[in-house]
């Protein structure tokens, strides 16, 4: 079975990227899967909390030095069986970011969840070079989505021969409040489905809190039901070649009328649907 080598990223911090990737790499690994998160954010590592893990002396800059073996660098999350390599804590100098492909290589994981920094960095490119998906994580407000787009303008530009991995677009802390982009709009703007519309829910920062990932936490929350409801897209068409990009037979709760039919898209054009039109052919 072919490698699954996703990498989350964002345009911005604060939007829920790290959360996407643990709890999606749980519920994974909790399903039977074989997977492995590697915390890639080496300026920012936040992994550990998520799982309540200790954090490491020796992470993903060693292994990329060289300096520890995948042995020393990955722990278990015991209520999951998730495997985890974490960003160490001590400081980071030069590192060799080209060598992220062969640490790739050398994990033998189904699914390998790759939680990246956000913005743009040689990381992300390196990242992106090595993966088979690239989960884009947002939230519903124009700095946010202004800085994923120019992100992925960033990685068609830099990828190999221009081209991007598949691509999933994930709109977080929705509240539906008049003022939030719609999700119709978002879709415009990337000329893409969503992969998952996630309601704003208090339970988030309860789980961190608590060092456990929400979905273990509180796994009927809002946030949580998203995230199954993809994960089992994901866990379905495993055997098959899987094209996360277009996630077809999937329709976000939030378009859904109540018959249970696919709502038609947002008739309207306010201000911030010329601003996201005015955008995509900016960057696009």
């Amino acid at each position: 079975m072919p490698k699954k080598i996703i990498s989350v990223v964002s345009g911005k911090g604060g939007v829920g990227k790290s959360t996407l990737a643990v709890n999606i790499a749980t519920l994974l690994a909790k399903a039977g899967a074989s997977t492995v998160l590697i915390d890639a954010d080496i300026y920012n590592p936040c992994v550990f909390f998520h799982l309540g893990l200790s954090p490491q002396s020796a992470g993903l800059q060693e292994l990329l030095a060289g300096e520890s073996t995948l042995d020393e660098v990955l722990p278990i999350h015991p209520a999951s069986g998730l495997r985890c390599v974490s960003s160490s804590i001590s400081p980071y100098g030069k590192i060799r970011f080209e060598r992220l492909k062969k640490v790739v290589d050398m994990l033998e994981y189904e699914f390998i969840i790759i939680d990246c920094p956000p913005g743009f960095s040689e990381l992300i490119k390196e990242a992106v070079a090595v993966s088979t998906s690239v989960f884009v994580m947002m939230t519903p407000d124009m700095p946010s989505c202004t800085a994923a787009l120019k992100l992925v303008s960033f990685m068609r530009n830099h990828g190999r021969g221009g081209r991007l991995p598949n691509m999933v677009y994930f709109l977080n802390r929705v509240t539906n409040a008049p003022y939030e982009i719609h999700p119709r709009e978002v879709e415009g703007l990337f000329t893409a489905r969503l992969g998952a519309v996630i309601p704003e829910d208090p339970n988030v920062p309860k789980s961190i809190s608590a060092k456990t990932p929400l979905v273990l936490f509180s796994p009927y929350c809002p946030f949580s039901r998203a995230l199954v409801d993809f994960t089992e897209i994901m866990l379905r068409d495993r055997d098959s070649k899987f094209d996360i990009s277009k996630p077809a037979k999937y329709t976000p709760a939030i378009f859904v009328d109540e018959m249970g039919r696919e709502a038609e898209p947002a008739k309207r054009e306010g201000l911030l649907a010329r601003i996201a039109r005015f955008l995509r052919d900016l960057f696009t």
